[in-house]
């Protein structure tokens, strides 16, 4: 009997592997500030034109790749959240937190920003003048705990920390961008944040619509 188990056993375990590996939308590696950064859960971006009138106009991609679960609909949800009181931002932070399972202490983000006016895919070269084939990038860090409990919350809140970001900008690096249509960015990266902190990785980035984000306003 505990052979026939282990015999069924196996299998499903190594289905149930590669199964989480082919839905993997990133992979992410290297550190920041010494520590490790590894397991991206999602990645997802949005294009986005800039009108200047008679100047014509410049079309910019986001790719963000992060360990937030469903991160588009998470920040969607929080980036479209408008409360006036402190109260009511955590009550609709803390929902958010727990219908999409949100069980660690701190996540992160990695935005890559790309001039895709000549063309959505080919090499990208870091840039901080966002010229046509450059591309600039961020990484930023978090703390959750504040939303495993609404009354630490709330103070952090109205003390005007409440998920005040450490952010690191990147300085140099390559990004390639494979196949690009309106649903899917499929690309590799290898981001330099200064001395010997590294970020490299890879991602099928789905759309997601960005426009009412207030992180933009």
């Amino acid at each position: 009997m505990t052979a026939y188990y282990a015999a069924m056993t196996r299998p499903a375990l190594i289905a149930l592997t590669l199964g989480l590996c082919a839905c993997s939308p990133a992979s992410i590696h290297g550190t920041i500030d010494g520590d490790p950064v590894q397991r991206a859960r999602s990645a997802f971006f949005d294009t986005i034109d800039l009108d200047f009138g008679v100047l014509g106009s410049l079309e910019y991609t986001i790719i963000v790749v992060t360990n937030v679960p469903e991160g588009c609909d998470v920040m969607e949800e929080m980036y479209s959240t408008v409360e006036l009181t402190c109260d009511g931002l955590c009550d609709a932070y803390i929902d958010t937190y727990e219908d999409f399972n949100m069980h660690k202490d701190e996540y992160y983000t990695l935005w890559m920003t790309l001039n895709t006016g000549d063309g959505d895919e080919g090499e990208f070269d870091f840039d901080d003048d966002l010229g046509e084939e450059e591309f600039t990038a961020d990484y930023s860090s978090w703390d959750a705990r504040p939303l495993q409990d609404a009354g630490e919350c709330e103070d952090e809140c109205e003390d005007g920390d409440l998920l005040d970001a450490d952010v690191e900008d990147g300085d140099d690096g390559l990004l390639e961008i494979k196949s690009a249509d309106s649903d899917t960015v499929v690309g590799r990266f290898d981001i330099e944040f200064g001395g010997s902190e590294e970020l490299k990785g890879s991602f099928k980035a789905s759309e997601c619509d960005m426009e009412e984000w207030s992180i933009f306003f």
